[in-house]
């Protein structure tokens, strides 16, 4: 997924994400830990 956005807010523990079609995504904390690893690296390589 290539993505445009990442945001986590620590009040819901929810994770959003924006990928490059404007798709929005939300995920829980369970899988916070695997998704925040790609954001990061999203930003690491933007």
């Amino acid at each position: 997924m290539q993505l445009r956005a990442c945001h986590y807010d620590d009040n819901t523990d929810m994770l959003t994400v924006i990928n490059v079609e404007g798709i929005i995504y939300h995920y829980p904390a369970t899988v916070k830990g695997e998704m925040l690893l790609v954001c990061f690296s999203f930003f690491l390589r933007w």
